[in-house]
C-alpha cells in the first residue's frame, strides 16, 4: 500500500511591530526573516529528496507567502484552501502585548464562558473537521508521494491533540508547534501510521517574534519588533 506524507507548516514570522493579534486580518506579510524562514523549508525538503508534489495554503498574505518557496522549488503553484484558514477570535485586532491585562478587563469576561467551545473564538471541533478535511482532499492527489499545506498555529495544533487523542483544552504556551515548523502526517492508503513534528527553520527562531510563542525559542522574544 502506498504510502504518502502531508505536511502541515505553520507559516514564517510576520511582519507585526505593533504586537496586534492578527487572526484573518488582511495586509499581514512575512518579515524578513519569516520569508528567509519559508526559504529554508524549502531547501530543506528539497535537499533531503522529498518528494513534494502538492503546495496549498490558507488564503492568508502569510501562508500565501510561506508556501510559494517550496511551491517554487519543485516547479509547481501554490493552491489555495479556505478549510486551512486561521480561526476566528474574539480579540482579534488587540495590540495584546502591548498590554496583556486587556485580556483580563471585565468587558471580555463574557468570551471565557466555556474553555471547552473555546467561546472566544471557533470551536475546536470545527477547526478539527475543517482541517481533517483539508488533508483527506489532498490524499489522492499526493498519492505515494507528499504534499505541503500551510497553515496556522491553532488549527494545526489542535489537530495533532485530536489525531493523538489528547485533551482539546490546553495552555497556548504549550503548543508545539513553532513558526516555518512542521507537523508531519503520515499515511498507508487513508490510514493514519505515523506524526512527527519538525523544524527545518528552527535556528531562525532565535529572534524571531511571536503573538503566541508556545514552546519555540521565540518566546523570549513575544511581542518584540523581530527585524
Amino acid at each position: 500500500m502506498q504510502r504518502t506524507t502531508v505536511h502541515l507548516m505553520r507559516h514564517g514570522e510576520v511582519h507585526n511591530p505593533e504586537g496586534i493579534l492578527y487572526g484573518r486580518r488582511p495586509g499581514y506579510r512575512l518579515s524578513d526573516r519569516g520569508q528567509e524562514m519559508a526559504a529554508r523549508v524549502a531547501d530543506v525538503l528539497h535537499a533531503g529528496g522529498h518528494d513534494v508534489r502538492l503546495v496549498v495554503a490558507s488564503p492568508l498574505q502569510r501562508a500565501q507567502e510561506t508556501a510559494l518557496p517550496t511551491a517554487t522549488s519543485y516547479g509547481l503553484e501554490v493552491g489555495t484552501d479556505p478549510r486551512l484558514i486561521e480561526a476566528t477570535n474574539h480579540f482579534e485586532g488587540v495590540a495584546i502585548n502591548a498590554n496583556r491585562m486587556v485580556l483580563a478587563h471585565p468587558r471580555n469576561w463574557p468570551a471565557y464562558v466555556n474553555p471547552f467551545r473555546p467561546s472566544w473564538g471557533e470551536p475546536y471541533r470545527v477547526l478539527i473537521r475543517r482541517m481533517r478535511d483539508a488533508v483527506a482532499a489532498v490524499l489522492d492527489h499526493a498519492a505515494g508521494g507528499e504534499a505541503l499545506l500551510v497553515s496556522h498555529q491553532l488549527p494545526i495544533w489542535v489537530t495533532r491533540l485530536h489525531l493523538e487523542r489528547r485533551p482539546l483544552v490546553h495552555d497556548p504556551r504549550r503548543r508545539q508547534c513553532s513558526l516555518a515548523s512542521l507537523t508531519s502526517l503520515t499515511f498507508e492508503g487513508r490510514k493514519l501510521v505515523g506524526l512527527s513534528y519538525w523544524e527545518p527553520a528552527g535556528e531562525l527562531l532565535l529572534g524571531a517574534t511571536d503573538m503566541v510563542p508556545g514552546t519555540s525559542a521565540a518566546a523570549e522574544n513575544e511581542g518584540e519588533e523581530g527585524e
